[in-house]
């Protein structure tokens, strides 16, 4: 009883209202940012109703195993150890991969989706899946975010980093290549985001697409959902 409700209490509806335009100071300088630290604690302590939505418009279809697409092998990506491997490599269980920096400044963006992370933790644990599955957060300025500020700004938003969390930069070369093959919506004036809209994605244990969500309206409990839909897959290979 004590962990459902614990689950009801995190996770959260995130409202329509929403801001859907670009983040108001992805040109501000590198330095500046918010602390996110009244998201941890208002993503702990929120409750909101829990009725069905109608998702259709802010997620994609759910893709089946026989027409999913492997991720390409030459996309690198360097953890907060230092460790190098593929991206396709670092995805062997179910996952879910986030992209965000820690220059944006719209509380509904980028740090909504790492506190969304948070959340996502504490659901799964709960469930009882906690040790089958993997979060990523990936930066999107990947020549500006160094490894302390990817950490900081990831345990300022609830994240537990422990051995199912992987904080990543992409190698500068190939992080084109993950943002075309991706399809993520983001633009770039030289090295920095100009604009961006927030999408979450989904793999299977064999490192492809299944889904993926419009974040910013995302109900986490239907993320956590399609996750146990992925571990049901993953046990009966």
């Amino acid at each position: 009883m004590v962990c459902e409700l614990r689950a009801f209490v995190v996770c959260l509806v995130i409202a329509a209202q929403c801001f859907m335009s670009g983040c108001s100071s992805d040109s501000v300088p590198p330095q500046a940012h918010d602390d996110g630290s009244s998201h941890a604690a208002d993503g702990a302590k929120s409750c909101c109703s829990t009725a069905s939505r109608d998702l259709s418009r802010l997620s994609s279809e759910w893709i089946h195993q026989v027409d999913r697409v492997e991720l390409k092998r030459s996309i690198t990506c360097r953890d907060l150890n230092g460790d190098l491997l593929t991206l396709a490599d670092r995805i062997t269980a179910p996952s879910v991969l986030a992209l965000f920096y820690t220059r944006c400044e719209n509380p509904n963006k980028c740090s909504r989706t790492v506190s969304l992370m948070g959340e996502l933790q504490q659901v799964l644990r709960c469930r009882g899946i906690y040790d089958e599955i993997s979060l990523l957060l990936m930066t999107l300025e990947p020549e500006i975010d160094t490894p302390e500020m990817i950490r900081d700004y990831a345990l300022n938003r609830g994240v537990v980093v422990d051995a199912r969390v992987q904080l990543l930069t992409a190698s500068t070369q190939e992080f084109p290549e993950l943002i075309e093959e991706l399809s993520v919506p983001v633009s770039y004036t030289e090295n920095a985001v100009a604009v961006h809209d927030v999408v979450l994605y989904l793999f299977d244990g064999e490192g492809r697409v299944a889904r993926t969500y419009s974040l910013v309206f995302t109900d986490p409990t239907s993320v956590v959902e399609d996750l146990v839909r992925l571990v049901a897959e993953s046990r009966a290979i």
